[in-house]
């Protein structure tokens, strides 16, 4: 049996890249894991503005248009043709061309920038970054930016952002001028994503046995064995967030 060739429509693939990035975002620790949720997040936005011009026209995606782009899909050729699509344009020009449907590009246009010379540094040479401020980068404006732009289209962010992804960035979002908050919320993503995804069924079996692994417990071991974020977040805040 031949192999198949498997097509990854545009729209999924932006999906793809949004939620790898955010997914190593929300709980990110190393600077591996701020490199990949850059690199992924960055070509998340740029399928999207093109996906977002494609529905526009899709010839304002591709770089060079010839005379087969123009015709391609009408009623009247008498001769087949096999469309190609050829280079599509860059992450700059899609925000030149972007800038004449919306004006999100505008209003977001200095952090677009940063995100881009950032994934520019990141692919091609060497690359350095202050966390808070990155974070406040990619959550506070690139995540917003995604978020309006789907909605722009009438289109549900929920159908292309996870469910849980979206949960954690609003409450990264809110706390993103409190870097204490910021990081309880961090290592308590991590525990999960440890137990509920790193670990197989037959391990999580064995430490059910050993501890109650329900969400409440979960927090609370994370709480004891973290003492300076109980201290630095007070006690009526902290009473708050372990409910």
């Amino acid at each position: 049996m031949p192999n198949l060739k498997k097509i990854i429509k545009l729209e999924k693939n932006f999906k793809f890249c949004l939620n790898s990035g955010f997914g190593t975002l929300i709980t990110a620790e190393t600077d591996e894991d701020y490199r990949n949720a850059i690199i992924s997040i960055h070509n998340g936005v740029e399928l999207l503005m093109k996906y977002y011009l494609r529905e526009k026209n899709k010839i304002l995606i591709i770089q060079n248009i010839d005379y087969q782009c123009l015709i391609y899909g009408r009623g009247d050729l008498v001769k087949p043709l096999e469309p190609k699509i050829g280079k599509t344009i860059s992450f700059d020009e899609c925000i030149n061309i972007l800038k004449y449907f919306s004006k999100l590009p505008e209003t977001y246009s200095e952090p677009l920038r940063k995100l881009n010379n950032l994934r520019n540094a990141c692919v091609h040479y060497e690359f350095w970054y202050v966390e808070e401020e990155l974070r406040k980068l990619l959550i506070s404006n690139i995540y917003e930016f995604i978020f309006k732009l789907i909605s722009e289209m009438n289109l549900n962010p929920k159908d292309f952002i996870l469910h849980h992804h979206i949960n954690h960035l609003d409450k990264f979002k809110h706390a993103i001028d409190d870097p204490i908050r910021q990081k309880y919320y961090r290592i308590i993503q991590a525990a999960i994503k440890h137990y509920f995804t790193e670990l197989t069924a037959d391990e999580r079996k064995q430490k059910s046995k050993l501890v109650h692994y329900k969400k409440k417990d979960l927090i609370k071991k994370l709480n004891a064995q973290h003492a300076e974020i109980k201290h630095y977040l007070g006690k009526k805040l902290y009473s708050q967030m372990s409910c």
